[in-house]
């Protein structure tokens, strides 16, 4: 199991695009003021929190590649990338519940997408989850129609 998630955590890495959370940050994919930070509260560059969060990771800091993470999909709502990216820190963290939520929400976002359908199958087992075989199915018939 030690290998699978090293595997994954891997693949999610070099899955996702620090471009595509950069055009997402900037407000890629429209969204209103509802996504914008409170004038109150501390302000966070996307981008920035995302090349964090991704040396946290490289450094396997996940607790703190969590938190940069969560500031890009806080800011970043619709930006699968900020989501998958909070799925890898928080899988790397081992907290399964907040991989799974994060993965959930990326699947909203982009429901063909290999690593995190992968990903919610991870946490979904980690948490003895039964629904962690209808990922497994859904990998499985993925992988047979890219071989016929």
């Amino acid at each position: 199991m030690r290998m699978l998630k090293v595997a994954l955590l891997a693949g999610a890495l070099a899955g996702l695009s620090l471009s595509g959370a950069i055009a997402a940050g900037s407000g890629g994919g429209g969204g209103g003021m509802s996504s914008m930070p409170s004038d109150t509260g501390p302000r966070y560059d996307p981008a920035e929190e995302y090349a964090k969060a991704i040396k946290a990771i490289q450094a396997k800091d996940y607790k703190a590649a969590a938190r940069s993470a969560q500031r890009v999909a806080d800011a970043a709502p619709r930006s699968v990338d900020g989501w998958k990216l909070l799925g890898v820190a928080q899988a790397g963290a081992e907290n399964w519940k907040g991989a799974k939520k994060a993965y959930e929400k990326a699947i909203k976002l982009a429901p063909d997408d290999e690593v995190v359908r992968g990903g919610l199958g991870l946490a979904l087992a980690k948490l003895n989850d039964g629904k962690a075989q209808e990922q497994l199915d859904w990998l499985k018939a993925k992988s047979a129609s890219c071989t016929s």
